[in-house]
């Protein structure tokens, strides 16, 4: 019974404890007005396709401990290829669309 408690307890450490960055999407880029919605996640879950085309800015919040190589990336391709990174941050407000660069299609 005691193994079974403690294969428990890493398991959901596991499943749980990839939790990284809280991303909050905005429609605009003053970050505080059109809240689109928020994301949690981190390390491993793969190329995200969410808000794009809708939402502008982001705040990026940290929700644990990372090592100093973890970021958000955005890229203007569907399928997060590197070539096409525009922006990334660890923590704190960030413009994903601009004129300049376009918009991010995934992160």
């Amino acid at each position: 019974m005691v193994f079974f408690i403690i294969f428990l307890a890493i398991v959901t450490y596991l499943v749980f404890g990839t939790e990284a960055f809280k991303v909050s999407f905005y429609k605009n880029i003053n970050y505080a007005e059109e809240f689109v919605r928020a994301w949690i996640g981190g390390e491993g879950q793969g190329c995200r396709q969410k808000y794009a085309g809708l939402a502008k800015g982001v705040v990026i919040e940290s929700t644990g401990p990372v090592d100093d190589s973890t970021t958000v990336q955005f890229y203007s391709s569907e399928d997060c290829a590197p070539e096409t990174k525009i922006s990334r941050a660890d923590a704190g407000c960030l413009t994903i669309d601009q004129d300049v660069i376009g918009a991010y299609k995934s992160f």
